[in-house]
């Protein structure tokens, strides 16, 4: 990345094959002591398998990144503050968080995990970073703050996979065993490419997708991953919405 060194990114994505050794990661699929067996997910090719929900890791990437946000200092909402789980959804009695939807706040854990390998696609968009995403407004107009939770929603999604977390951990602290794939970045307005590693030949065809405004990232082990996360944490910043830059350029 030295060559790329500051450049803004507009959307990033994580297109990885990761193998946990896990019994569960969510209290779903429990029943009192009772344990009871993990919902299978039915593929596009007719196959079935065990799935894990992307709820569960929402949830903890959420609590990991206020942890990082108040190490910043950067400011966190009163119920974020507090570590309240509902998050947005504790504030909208509150008069100055009225233009809150009610649909937003805890994400619910639905299906647990098993041992296996899994295909997880993460897509992180950069640009929203301090706005309302549906309006396009700017809330942290300040670049230095944006960049530092730019920093904090990285450092804790790499630490969310080289260290999984959730339920029952204390006891059954899930093993990473493998971690392969690639990130892709878009550094003008577009999105950034996903493609599944449910396909074996994901990488290849991720690889040929990049361009001059799409650069796409390979790594085979789980501390090629960590290095290459580090270098975007030290050298990537938040990219602006044209709509920003124009007010700027009218100012």
């Amino acid at each position: 990345m030295t060559e790329n060194a500051r450049e803004p990114i507009y959307e990033m994505s994580v297109n990885v094959r990761v193998s946990w050794q896990a019994h569960s990661l969510s209290t779903a699929g429990n029943n009192g002591s009772n344990r009871l067996l993990p919902r299978r997910q039915l593929l596009a090719d007719k196959t079935e398998t065990d799935a894990i929900s992307g709820n569960i890791a929402k949830h903890h990437h959420a609590a990991l990144v206020a942890e990082y946000f108040a190490a910043d200092g950067s400011p966190l909402c009163p119920a974020c503050r507090v570590g309240d789980g509902r998050r947005a959804a504790a504030l909208i009695d509150r008069p100055d968080y009225q233009d809150l939807s009610k649909e937003e706040g805890q994400m619910i854990m639905k299906i647990p995990t098993r041992s296996g390998e899994y295909a997880l696609c993460v897509r992180y968009h950069c640009v929203g970073i301090g706005a309302d995403t549906e309006r396009w407004i700017l809330f942290v107009k300040n670049q230095a703050e944006r960049e530092k939770r730019h920093r904090a929603v990285l450092r804790a999604l790499r630490d969310s996979l080289v260290s999984p977390d959730g339920a029952h951990v204390a006891t059954m602290l899930p093993h990473l065993t493998g971690l392969s794939g690639a990130i892709t970045v878009r550094t003008g307005v577009g999105r950034s490419p996903l493609y599944s590693a449910l396909e074996g030949d994901f990488i290849t065809r991720l690889r040929a997708m990049a361009d001059e405004t799409c650069r796409v990232y390979a790594f085979e082990t789980v501390d090629a991953f960590y290095t290459l996360m580090n270098d975007f944490i030290a050298m990537s910043v938040p990219a602006l919405h044209p709509f920003w830059w124009s007010e700027r350029a009218e100012q």
